[in-house]
């Protein structure tokens, strides 16, 4: 448990620092590395799927991410007691707490806006948008390694 709280504090200081780093050096700037992914700074007011989002829908996804990542907590901890402790579950967890906690809590409840940094070929975004992948990725590695863990559900 307590591995998995501090590679969450380590992968979301980092994602705060490289909202930052982005927000003070590459306003209004484009580094393209390749055809479609760079570097770059904007800020968002929506989600990537709907830019015009509604206040009400935007504060009720806000609740639900939180109690998706509450969730997580207790999942989390039952596992460590009930199954066994797992980097890989210890890694997925650290990844959807930045997801969770990067751009709903810290930019977007004390911001009022997403800060975005990476170019692809499918959005702007940062290191809290693909830590939710990241997360699913390590997630699915151990239930594969360790098929007894599908009991949980």
């Amino acid at each position: 448990m307590k591995r998995a709280l501090l590679l969450s504090v380590i992968i979301l200081t980092v994602d705060q620092l490289l909202k930052l780093y982005f927000q003070l050096y590459f306003l209004e700037e484009e580094l393209l590395i390749f055809k479609h992914w760079g570097f770059t700074y904007v800020t968002n007011l929506g989600i990537w799927i709907s830019p015009d989002i509604s206040m009400t829908l935007m504060i009720i996804i806000q609740i639900f991410v939180i109690l998706c990542w509450l969730l997580m907590l207790k999942l989390l901890t039952d596992y460590h007691i009930y199954y066994r402790k797992s980097i890989f579950i210890d890694i997925s967890f650290a990844f959807f707490t930045t997801a969770a906690l990067g751009n709903v809590i810290l930019d977007r409840l004390f911001l009022g806006y997403i800060r975005d940094y990476f170019i692809t070929p499918i959005a702007i975004c940062n290191l809290a948008d693909i830590s939710f992948e990241i997360s699913l990725i390590f997630f699915v590695i151990e239930l594969i390694r360790y098929p007894d863990a599908r009991n949980i559900f």
